[in-house]
């Protein structure tokens, strides 16, 4: 529905969507499958990565200074390709918000955004004593794909993620100041890209909200509202 220049997708409801417990099996589901994912790319792919350093080191031995240089660069171009590996692995599984939790996650996404992109991008976050680790991966998850889309498409300078709960209620908010988008415009097109999408589903198997709030020239912001109590 539409409130005013916003778009709120999605709704805390009062009662139990028939649907949600599917929904919670599929995202698990989905998790663990990206989880595995991940966890293959780093392992097998990096042992893999690390045999072709030693074979090229060993061919080189016996190899004139030219080739010696031409492997170099193969070399260089392996060093990028084990980097890429790595982003991605993380992407699929962030195992960082396993080992030092959901806030030092944040701040580890917002300072590798910042540093690939050129975007300021500033983390505050509070959180509640005890939170589920479906809720916790919804907030990183939610601020993965906004800063993905504040990167591909808002020619930003500044970004930030904020997170912090309200009369029961986990607010998590990510901004920029970049060139915002018309939202009618989107709805005319079929509404929001498969990685929102996922996120609304993903919010609404926890009873959370997802709101849109953006205009050509004024940034955008993504505001989920997820109750910490059901």
């Amino acid at each position: 529905m539409r409130i005013g220049g916003s778009t709120a997708v999605g709704a805390l409801p009062s009662r139990s969507d028939p649907d949600e417990q599917y929904r919670v099996r599929l995202n698990t589901a989905l998790e663990q499958q990206a989880r595995a994912i991940g966890q293959a790319l780093h392992d097998e792919a990096g042992q893999l990565l690390a045999a072709a350093y030693l074979a090229l080191e060993e061919a080189a031995r016996d190899l004139p200074a030219l080739s010696r240089e031409r492997l170099c660069v193969v070399k260089t171009h392996l060093a990028a390709v084990e980097e890429q590996l790595r982003h991605v692995a993380h992407e699929l599984h962030p195992r960082v918000l396993a080992e030092v939790g959901v806030v030092a996650a944040l701040e580890f996404l917002g300072r590798g955004f910042a540093a690939r992109h050129g975007v300021a991008t500033t983390v505050s976050a509070t959180l509640p004593p005890r939170l589920t680790d479906a809720i916790a991966t919804a907030v990183y998850r939610m601020a993965q794909e906004g800063l993905t889309n504040v990167g591909r498409h808002a020619r930003a300078t500044h970004a930030s993620i904020h997170v912090e709960p309200k009369a029961g209620v986990l607010w998590c908010t990510i901004r920029d100041d970049g060139v915002g988008f018309d939202l009618a415009a989107i709805e005319r097109r079929g509404g929001m890209g498969l990685g929102l999408q996922g996120i609304h589903e993903r919010l609404s198997t926890l009873g959370g909200v997802l709101t849109i709030d953006s205009g050509c020239g004024l940034g955008t912001r993504l505001i989920a509202a997820i109750p910490l109590k059901r």
